[in-house]
């Protein structure tokens, strides 16, 4: 269900007409894209309307760690080796007492990237300003447009985790999980309010993202990295760009239009394919291919149905719940590394759960930075969820 940008005010009624009568019919209510580029598929609450065409410019700030390479956690490699988890801070410009926060979780597929998303702590005279405003389609496009939420009283905290190379899954949702607690654990010192946080991520990073916010509660994602098991994990919203939701079918997701399903196979289904490599499962003959095999096939006694369930574990898909927090999905039509369908299930599901979520398909977007527009409509929407949260 869509809405494009009517050439004639007779369409235009006409369109708005239809869109009552379906939204009153199914209970799922959208409104009007100023741009064709754009689809919204929105639910709950119905009395909230995003205001898209009104989206503020981006401002000119400066971006400074307030707190930097803060190590909230010590835990061991797959090898045995040790590892520093670290994060980022950054409080906003007008601090009126105890800030909300967003935590930000980087990309790469699970394999590459850190918290510091290229970010370099800049050496500043006084009356010195950095310009962040995104106009490029640079890997950190999307850390400097999600920090523009200091502008906005919000404190900024992009976090590190094991990458795949380092210890497969689920060592990744059990790190972020401890990187809430951590910042929980230490609200005073750090200025923030614990009872609200919300968390967004791109590709890689949108999965662990929806994971985070998805699994609240749930001791089978918690873990125990960093300790502080008195503080619980919880968020109260989400904001996914394009972030894999279903680990098993990313092959066969494919949009045919933008990518062969030769292709497709090659990128999800070997054993150097990303997701591989997230569930350990790389040596010659293996791959995801294979389980989704043994899961279509139902193989449930064969020894590597536990990479099946490892799988599923991963797959934000499998944890759709009435519970979840709202979610802000966004997600380019020609993202080749992961398929549109991915959020698509997504919504759909969260649609049938009566969880609050808003879909937004950009027509003209791969993978990668979905451009200012898009961002700073996710921007607006989780600061106001933040910031109206008594």
């Amino acid at each position: 269900m869509y809405s494009k940008k009517p050439k004639h005010t007779g369409l235009k009624y006409a369109l708005l007409l239809i869109s009552l009568i379906i939204a009153l019919a199914s209970g799922v209510f959208f409104w009007p894209i100023v741009s064709a580029k754009y689809n919204l598929y929105s639910s709950k609450p119905k009395t909230e309307k995003i205001q898209v065409d009104n989206v503020g410019k981006p401002k000119t700030h400066l971006l400074k760690a307030t707190y930097k390479d803060v190590v909230y956690a010590t835990v061991a490699k797959d090898n045995g080796e040790m590892k520093d988890l670290k994060m980022n801070i950054f409080k906003p410009f007008i601090d009126n007492g105890p800030t909300p926060v967003l935590i930000y979780i980087h990309g790469g597929g699970w394999s590459e990237g850190d918290y510091n998303n290229g970010y370099i702590d800049p050496v500043l005279k006084e009356g010195d300003v950095i310009n962040i405003t995104n106009t490029d389609s640079s890997k950190n496009a999307n850390f400097k447009a999600f920090s523009k939420v200091i502008d906005k009283g919000i404190t900024f905290v992009s976090v590190g985790y094991r990458l795949s190379n380092e210890a497969i899954f689920p060592a990744q949702i059990f790190d972020v999980k401890g990187a809430v607690r951590y910042l929980k654990a230490n609200a005073a010192k750090y200025g923030i309010d614990p009872t609200r946080i919300a968390v967004v991520g791109d590709e890689a990073g949108g999965q662990l993202a929806l994971l985070l916010g998805m699994t609240a509660g749930n001791p089978k994602f918690e873990g125990d990295v960093g300790g502080n098991s008195e503080f619980d994990s919880g968020t109260i919203a989400v904001v996914d760009f394009y972030g894999p939701t279903d680990l098993l079918t990313m092959a066969i997701d494919g949009n045919s239009r933008y990518v062969s399903r030769k292709e497709s196979i090659e990128k999800h289904d070997t054993p150097t394919a990303p997701e591989a490599k997230l569930l350990g499962y790389t040596n010659p003959e293996q791959g995801v291919g294979i389980l989704r095999g043994l899961r279509n096939k139902k193989k449930v006694k064969e020894p590597d149905y536990e990479k099946v369930k490892l799988a599923e574990m991963a797959s934000p898909l499998q944890q759709v719940r009435s519970s979840n927090p709202p979610i802000f999905i966004v997600h380019g039509v020609k993202n080749n590394n992961v398929p549109i369908r991915q959020s698509l299930k997504l919504a759909d599901a969260l649609l049938r759960a009566d969880v609050e979520n808003i879909y937004i398909t950009n027509s003209e977007g791969d993978s990668g930075y979905q451009g200012d527009f898009l961002s700073e409509m996710a921007v607006k929407w989780v600061a106001e969820k933040l910031n109206n949260r008594k």
